[in-house]
């Protein structure tokens, strides 16, 4: 009889999982392009640009293509294939995208410091 308990809760657990792994993946939704460019422009800001400052000691303000050589991605472009630019000053780097308007400072842009 104590086999028979075990072996049910054994059994139940495991549909448990089965059920919650399904509900949690089907919960998950698919990055828009807004997050992808946002992913992208933080990866500008937090990582390529501290590498690059690492191997050009003293320089002040790196091009995006400088930039691109340090990125895990590459692509100078953001989804909507408009070029990121980025923004020096003082206090660091800032990244941008013109979002999918295409047009710089209106309401879907999307900066890396944001």
């Amino acid at each position: 009889m104590r086999a028979d308990c075990l072996t049910l809760i054994v059994i139940f657990g495991s549909l448990l999982r089965g059920c919650t792994l399904l509900i949690d993946t089907g919960l998950r939704r698919s990055p828009t392009r807004a997050d992808i460019a946002r992913e992208n422009l933080v990866d500008i800001e937090t990582s390529a640009y501290p590498q690059w400052q690492v191997q050009h000691p003293g320089e002040s303000c790196p091009s995006l293509a400088e930039l691109g050589a340090y990125r895990r991605d590459p692509s100078l472009a953001d989804p909507w294939g408009n070029t990121y630019d980025v923004f020096c000053s003082r206090s660091g780097l800032v990244a941008r995208s013109v979002g999918e308007d295409g047009q710089a400072s209106t309401p879907d842009d999307i900066w890396s410091d944001r």
